[in-house]
């Protein structure tokens, strides 16, 4: 009769801890990464969305004319924050129509933004750091306007603030038809 020799018992639990060190080890080396990359990009806007916001001190977030005229403004007002600023490719503008449709435009600094145009300039331009500037444009029906930061690595934070358009007073009308 043959002596058939097993493995130890040693040897075998040996064996098997390794295997299992190194199936951690292989997960581990995709997991890790996997999850900084996204913690670090789920964070990426949490020093930004509340960057530009519209700022009501000016009383330009509305509109005059009507039909084909209507000419509508808002202003916009960037955090005091120049380190932050540097991180920054500028904001986006959505703007809701009153049948629910809404269409969004990139504001960069130089730019043109389609309809969107900073007042008395050819080119958009961004608040600096603590100031405000003024927009217009010319639309039919638009109702609210909702403002996202926008970094220089391409990423959109979350709505920052939302404004109402409403008739605007007389001389700020007159103001703005300049837009």
């Amino acid at each position: 009769m043959d002596k058939k020799r097993g493995m130890s018992p040693i040897v075998a639990t040996v064996l098997i801890v390794m295997l299992t060190i190194a199936g951690v080890a292989a997960i581990a080396s995709f997991v890790i990464p996997f999850i900084k990359k996204n913690l670090e990009s789920g964070s990426e806007c949490k020093d930004y969305e509340d960057y530009f916001v519209f700022d009501e001190s000016y009383r330009y977030n509305c509109y005059t004319g009507s039909g084909n005229n209507t000419v509508y403004g808002f202003s916009v007002k960037a955090k005091a924050d120049t380190k932050s600023y540097q991180n920054l490719k500028g904001f986006v503008i959505v703007l809701r129509a009153n049948d629910g449709t809404s269409k969004s435009y990139e504001i960069v600094n130089g730019s043109q933004a389609g309809e969107i145009k900073t007042c008395g300039k050819t080119k958009v331009e961004l608040p600096y750091s603590g100031g405000i500037k003024t927009y217009g444009f010319r639309k039919e029906n638009i109702v609210s306007a909702i403002i996202q930061t926008k970094l220089k690595s391409g990423k959109i934070c979350k709505e920052a603030d939302k404004i109402d358009f409403y008739r605007c007073e007389y001389s700020i009308g007159e103001t703005l038809k300049t837009c």
